[in-house]
């Protein structure tokens, strides 16, 4: 993801989670499929990134 390409590892990571195509025939089938994927996708990377919090230095 440092060269710019954090949306090839997210295709990557969709597809691994999700399979490499669309098990539902209709068109809007095929969107409620994409947006469930993505939303636990997002649930995923939610968990995963990590809580910080600013603390501010104090000058001795």
């Amino acid at each position: 993801m440092a060269n710019g390409r954090w949306w090839e590892t997210m295709i990557v990571l969709y597809k691994t989670l999700v399979g490499p195509r669309l098990r539902a025939r209709g068109f809007a089938a095929q969107n409620t499929e994409v947006a469930i994927g993505v939303a636990v996708l997002n649930r995923l990377l939610s968990v995963a990134r990590p809580h910080s919090a600013c603390q501010q230095v104090r000058a001795s």
